[in-house]
């Protein structure tokens, strides 16, 4: 095991669990929410096409986030 898995390692298992989930948990709100603005500034500018682009953009954004959350899931868990 090198250094920086040595730390990793110790980081998770001496870490309390009260610090160690906001710590995780952090930079995958902040990446969700990043990921909303843009969509969000998308369905702005899709909007001005008409209701149909409005309708296609509002239900591609809730599929686009569970694809994310699972994604997140999967790679969080596996790392």
């Amino acid at each position: 095991m090198n250094q920086k898995e040595l730390k990793q390692y110790e980081k998770l298992v001496l870490t309390p669990v009260e610090r160690l989930i906001p710590s995780l948990a952090v930079p995958t709100v902040i990446s969700m929410m990043v990921t909303m603005i843009y969509n969000l500034v998308d369905a702005f500018f899709v909007g001005k096409l008409g209701t149909s682009a409005s309708a296609a953009i509002g239900i591609v954004l809730g599929v686009q986030s569970i694809i994310q959350a699972f994604g997140f899931m999967l790679g969080h868990g596996s790392g």
